[in-house]
């Protein structure tokens, strides 16, 4: 995360490295499949979207209750494994919350921001009435 707040040089490195973990993937696996990636690198997604005109963002979202629990045992699951430490809860809590904040308004800005270009959905959402 922190995109937005990083140089422009900063943001194409981890465009260029994205871009090459996805060519790595689909010329292992690919064979001609769509490839899909589950990301949690919101503010990676405008620069995303010009990199690959023709791409599509699904936008999936989870009740709270269900999401901020799994995200916090992932998130210091991986914070343990890499720093050997994992923040107290009362340390924890407030930056996952933090996290989800600034996550929710970044995904939210995107899906909304009509002047990005993004297509609309065929069919409408989840097969609805074509008014999505």
């Amino acid at each position: 995360g922190g995109y937005s707040q990083m140089p422009e040089g900063e943001v194409a490195r981890a465009l260029v490295m994205y871009e090459r973990t996805l060519q790595k993937i689909l010329w292992r696996r690919g064979e001609g499949r769509t490839m899909l990636s589950k990301s949690h690198l919101i503010e990676l997604m405008p620069y995303l979207h010009r990199k690959f005109p023709d791409s599509r963002f699904v936008g999936i979202q989870r009740h709270p209750k269900d999401g901020i629990p799994s995200w916090y045992s992932l998130a210091q699951n991986a914070t343990k494994s890499l720093t050997l430490h994992a923040p107290g809860r009362a340390a924890a809590v407030p930056m996952h919350l933090e996290f989800w904040d600034n996550y929710f308004a970044a995904e939210s800005a995107f899906f909304a921001d009509a002047a990005n270009g993004l297509p609309r959905p065929r069919g409408g959402v989840l097969g609805g009435d074509g008014d999505a």
